[in-house]
């Protein structure tokens, strides 16, 4: 509502002083234009701004559009001459009685060749310039909907992958409360409590597009809290925390790469380890985690490890793209994955 009245006050303001031109600034050696003079001064004024709304609303609309150049090329001659004819004829009928007009040639002044060459360039300049800003309104229109919809897209996007994630994360806990079971009974009616306080935090805390970064690490900590229990003593686990930033960041991004770690870097029978830190890098915060690899028996794990970490790739593009460094891989009997995310400060 706002740009449709900044450009009609625009057209108002162009076209006002186009007309009222001469009443302000006659021009030197001019006397001030008599009503007649000044009436038969806007006659083609008026008519440029006819030829400009005509194109602009209609000609344009009903043949350039619809890619019809030759109509109308057609429509703007059979116009121009209309418009013309028509000031000339009103020229010719009202002639000049002062001297803001030709004082030797009177009537004969207003010839046909002469008059067609002083304005069929003005003309086609007008029938340009509405082409010109109509296009350019209709690129920004088409332009602004694209972005629209791409934003759309991405959101649309984002959220679908949080739902692929959340299932995932419950699937892999509810897995540990199993075996837990057999073991403790007690000792897992404790875990239950503490993996709803995980589930509210996915299920509500990562509805939202950003949270405080230290929420986000505080649920890594308790996730990793919650998969200590089952831990045999021969797995090392070291979770290293740095001071953070105050900033926000899109929820869930570490979880993915922790829950990699405990379900492909721990082993029944051999000494196993996972080491993570979380630390803030000048303008970014860094989480690298280093655990043992272990060949996987079964083929399915290994597909849910690629599709949680295709997942995260696909969310980081589409929430940090170009801010962020996104890297694993496996060093001799070491898998490293790494994840840095550039902030800005003044975000909080």
């Amino acid at each position: 509502m706002k740009k449709k009245i900044l450009l009609s006050f625009i057209h108002l303001a162009v076209w006002g002083l186009l007309l009222g031109g001469p009443l302000f600034f006659p021009g030197k050696g001019m006397q001030p234009l008599i009503q007649m003079n000044y009436l038969r001064f806007i006659v083609a004024p008026i008519s440029f701004i006819f030829l400009y709304y005509i194109n602009y609303y209609g000609l344009i609309r009903l043949f350039l559009e619809h890619k019809q150049m030759a109509r109308f090329v057609v429509s703007n001659i059979i116009l121009i001459t209309a418009m013309m004819l028509f000031v000339h004829c009103f020229h010719q009928i009202f002639p000049l009685e002062s001297e803001f007009t030709y004082s030797k040639m009177g009537r004969e002044s207003v010839r046909v060749l002469p008059f067609t060459l002083r304005f069929l360039p003005t003309y086609v300049l007008v029938i340009a310039l509405s082409v010109a800003i109509h296009m350019t309104e209709v690129w920004y229109n088409l332009e602004a909907k694209q972005q629209k919809q791409k934003a759309s897209h991405s959101e649309a996007e984002i959220q679908n992958l949080k739902s692929q994630l959340n299932p995932h994360f419950l699937f892999n806990t509810l897995n540990n409360i199993y075996s837990l079971i057999a073991i403790s009974p007690q000792e897992a009616q404790h875990v239950v409590l503490d993996l709803s306080a995980l589930l509210r935090y996915v299920l509500y805390g990562s509805s939202q597009q950003f949270v405080p970064l230290l929420n986000d690490v505080n649920f890594v900590c308790d996730y990793v809290k919650l998969m200590r229990i089952r831990l045999a003593e021969h797995v090392k686990v070291t979770v290293d925390i740095g001071e953070l930033p105050d900033v926000q960041i899109a929820p869930l991004l570490f979880i993915s790469l922790v829950e990699n770690a405990f379900k492909h870097g721990i082993s029944n029978t051999k000494p196993s380890f996972i080491e993570i830190s979380i630390q803030r890098k000048e303008n970014s915060v860094a989480c690298s985690i280093r655990n043992s690899s272990f060949q996987q028996e079964a083929k399915q794990d290994c597909i849910e490890s690629g599709i949680g970490f295709e997942n995260l790739r696909k969310r980081l593009e589409l929430i940090y793209p170009n801010k962020h460094l996104f890297s694993y891989g496996k060093e001799n009997d070491t898998f490293c994955s790494l994840l840095i995310i550039n902030f800005d400060e003044n975000k909080a």
